[in-house]
């Protein structure tokens, strides 16, 4: 990805996973997700056309983010990339950062959502898988 993390390209690429390539996609085309605190629909289609695109944001977080080197770590750091520059200020375009990657496969809560009160601001971990 020659483009660096930002809102703009999470806003964008979230935007075009709500539209879809159909204006009334049904629902098998459609996959849901649910975030930290929306729920979403996202297409099917769009969310593997640009899989890679995910994949390069996602990699600009944090290490510790990532399953194979930290683990995973809390939501509220997602908001740093991996130089520690704040690339966000505003925790909605974290949360479509983590459900684009929910949408493709490559990010998990280690712990279930009934337990993320008892976290550090009440919010989860999450990891990122292969990014």
């Amino acid at each position: 990805m020659n483009e660096r993390l930002n809102p703009q390209l999470v806003n964008d690429m979230m935007r075009a996973c709500l539209e879809g390539k159909k204006p009334y996609p049904i629902k098998n085309e459609r996959v849901i997700v649910t975030g930290v605190v929306w729920k979403y629909a996202l297409c099917r289609d769009t969310l593997t056309e640009i899989e890679p695109k995910i994949r390069a944001a996602l990699a600009e977080l944090p290490e510790e983010f990532q399953a194979s080197r930290g683990g995973g770590w809390s939501f509220l750091n997602a908001c740093n990339d991996k130089n520690g520059d704040q690339w966000t200020g505003d925790q909605e375009t974290m949360e479509q950062l983590v459900c684009l990657g929910l949408g493709v496969g490559l990010v998990s809560f280690p712990y279930p959502r009934d337990s993320w009160s008892y976290l550090p601001g009440g919010v989860p971990y999450f990891r990122i898988h292969g990014a």
